[in-house]
């Protein structure tokens, strides 16, 4: 791609961001929260996500940051927060019937 399309992308991308409202989320949240987060003051501790969840928000501490989150040695503590997560939600019945599309797991930025 050349530079004014990648620009075009961004601009639409970006307009896409600003346009968008999320809806309200009827279940708990899961919020992979990282420990280096550069927005600290702007958002709350939650990011966010008690605007669109009116149940619990379960935040797990994951080291690193954003951009690292999803690499080595990181990675393994994520996996592990994931697979409680989906255990217990298995033994507690909260899957079935679950909207697969929703967004009940948020990634810490």
């Amino acid at each position: 791609p050349t530079v004014w399309e990648m620009i075009q992308l961004f601009v639409k991308g970006l307009a896409a961001t600003l346009r968008y409202r999320p809806s309200v989320y009827a279940g708990d949240v899961t919020l992979l929260r990282t420990d280096v987060h550069r927005a600290e003051g702007i958002h709350s501790a939650l990011l966010g996500w008690d605007t669109v969840s009116g149940r619990a928000i379960h935040v797990h501490r994951i080291p690193g940051s954003h951009l690292t989150l999803l690499r080595q040695p990181h990675l393994r503590m994520v996996a592990e927060v994931l697979q409680e997560v989906l255990d217990d939600a298995d033994r507690s019945g909260e899957r079935e019937g679950a909207d697969e599309s929703s967004p009940a797991l948020a990634a810490g930025q």
